[in-house]
């Protein structure tokens, strides 16, 4: 896996030796927020709850997603459960929601886990 450098104060490398995954687990609202303002490269954030079937559905479909699709996209999860402040700031309401955003942006906004799996199917499918 290979994180891009989205924010010169923070040390990615650091990060990706951390990581098991080819995606980020962000620990607070601000972490997520300097990821989408400073990447690159769209970013998918998954909000989940660790409760939710649902959620235990899409996460081998998310992991595989961010394994063929990074670096082209930054991949993020956000337990909202232990992230204060992060569903109410993106104002998410159900569980799993994923949101992709450009240039900081929002560009998509995609509820459950069935149109969540599609979309990232089809990214996979069309990534040349």
């Amino acid at each position: 896996m290979k994180i891009e450098s989205v924010n010169k104060n923070i040390n990615w490398h650091e990060i990706q030796a951390d990581q098991k995954h080819a995606y980020i687990e962000v620990s607070s609202l601000e972490e997520v927020q300097t990821l989408i303002r400073e990447s690159e490269v769209p970013v998918i954030v998954d909000f989940y709850a660790a409760w939710c079937g649902p959620c235990k559905r899409l996460a081998p479909v998310f992991e595989d997603a961010a394994n063929q699709l990074s670096p082209q996209y930054l991949f993020v999860k956000v337990n909202v459960d232990t992230v204060p402040g992060a569903k109410e700031h993106y104002q998410v309401r159900a569980y799993p929601t994923m949101l992709e955003f450009e240039n900081g942006e929002l560009s998509k906004n995609l509820i459950g886990s069935n149109f969540i799996m599609d979309y990232l199917n089809d990214l996979i499918k069309n990534k040349n």
